[in-house]
């Protein structure tokens, strides 16, 4: 209830996503869940720093939707390699 009312007071939307240096990806959070408020408090103990955004799209937005009507968020990773490694020209004098 606590972190409900200090997301409110902040003007945070109820979902967002938890960024802090010593983690790769952000951790999603809602505030209207107790589980991941308690996830919350963990992630950001041992965090020197901590960027809140917003969940967007929001969940209503989501374009995954499956045969009862849920929404779902999804994302999309691409790997692209080169299998030439890139060189520089060689240096050469203007003429």
């Amino acid at each position: 209830v606590a972190a409900r009312r200090w997301a409110r007071a902040l003007g945070l939307p109820r979902r967002v996503f938890v960024k802090t240096p010593e983690e790769v990806k952000p951790a999603y959070v809602d505030f209207d869940s107790t589980v991941y408020v308690e996830l919350l408090a963990k992630y950001l103990r041992g965090a020197s720093a901590a960027a809140l955004s917003e969940m967007l799209p929001a969940v209503e937005e989501a374009w995954v939707i499956d045969a009862d009507g849920a929404r779902y968020t999804a994302e999309l990773r691409i790997a692209a390699l080169d299998p030439e490694p890139w060189r520089p020209e060689p240096w050469r004098p203007e003429p």
